[in-house]
Order: C-alpha cells, then sequence, then structure tokens
C-alpha cells in the first residue's frame, strides 16, 4: 500500500472511531437499534494497520456490502399466490375462507331460508338483485325481483324457487369468472 493509500485508510479509521461513539466495547449495534451502515470486519475489506505489517482495526468502504446484514429488516412481502384479499383473491372458495358472496350468502340468505319466513327471503332477494354483476347476467335482477315479490306476498315456495332458478342459471358462471368480486 503506497503512502497516500496508508494515510486514506488511517483518516477513515479515525473517522469512523469518533463517528461512532454510540457502539458497545464490543462493536457492535446495542440490541434494538437500526444501523444503516454495512457491517465490516477486517476479512471483508482486506485492509491491515497504517504499518502495513499487522492486522488492524477495519476500514469501512462507502460502497454497499452485498452481504446482508444481521440487523433488523423488513419482513417480505406476501405472494399474492398465498394471500387472500379482503374482496376475495386467490384462494377463496371454501367454508373456512368464503368468497364475498359466499359469505355473504351464508350471513344473510341461509338464515332467512333455514327460518321458512316468506318475508325474510323477499327482504334478501330484493339485496341480491342490487348486486347484479356487470357483464353477461342478463336475468340475475328479474328473478330476484320476482322472488322478492313472491316471498313478500308470503308465497314462500315460490321465493325458493327463485333461488333455485339463479343458481341452475348463473352459479357456475359466477364461481368461474367472479368469485373474488368484492360485492
Amino acid at each position: 500500500m503506497n503512502t497516500r493509500a496508508s494515510f486514506f485508510a488511517a483518516a477513515i479509521v479515525t473517522i469512523s472511531c469518533f463517528a461512532c461513539d454510540n457502539k458497545n466495547p464490543a462493536g457492535t449495534e446495542p440490541a434494538g437499534s437500526a444501523s444503516a451502515a454495512p457491517a465490516v470486519t477486517p476479512a471483508s475489506t482486506g485492509a491491515t494497520a497504517a504499518s502495513g505489517s499487522a492486522p488492524g482495526p477495519a476500514v469501512a468502504s462507502a460502497a454497499p456490502s452485498a452481504t446482508p446484514s444481521a440487523g433488523p429488516s423488513a419482513p417480505p412481502e406476501p405472494s399474492s399466490a398465498s394471500t387472500t384479499l379482503p374482496d376475495g383473491g386467490p384462494g377463496c372458495g371454501s367454508k373456512v375462507n368464503p368468497c364475498p358472496m359466499q359469505a355473504w350468502m351464508q350471513k344473510n340468505a341461509q338464515p332467512a331460508m333455514q327460518s321458512n319466513d316468506a318475508a325474510k327471503v323477499g327482504v334478501v332477494l330484493e339485496q341480491i338483485a342490487k348486486m347484479t354483476p356487470p357483464g353477461a347476467y342478463p336475468k340475475w335482477e328479474k328473478i330476484s325481483v320476482d322472488g322478492a315479490a313472491a316471498g313478500k306476498s308470503g308465497d314462500y315456495g315460490a321465493a325458493k324457487a327463485s333461488c333455485r332458478t339463479c343458481h341452475e342459471e348463473y352459479k357456475s358462471k359466477y364461481k368461474n369468472d367472479d368469485r373474488a368480486r368484492k360485492i
């Protein structure tokens, strides 16, 4: 190492020592503190003391290290393939992880149907009519409105039949094309 390089290395070591007075005696960051500076070891820098004969303190490099430090870091971004989004997203459709319409039906339509109360079914069918997805569902709203009218008039059988009609007409298409659609 020439004289100019030796002087430069010694100056950096001196500045590093004075600038980092918050380190503990072992030269590591105290627990819980974060440092933006990469960890530097004598082996990773190849630096020696200013005399060039004996290993000395490590010299910090201005270039960031390619080796990750052991300090705190942000958690990795979740993979979209394994994450269920609030609007359904990939992987919805089971009883444990229902899609939005499925969850709504479980919470609203099933209890109304199980109650055998035609008026309650009518109210639910009115709500379902307003949930018609855009696109190729031309009869959805009419089927739901007709079923709601039947339910409100006390005809539980006709209201239930409208559910069956809509499911036969659209359930497969909805599950294939729109199951993760936010409602």
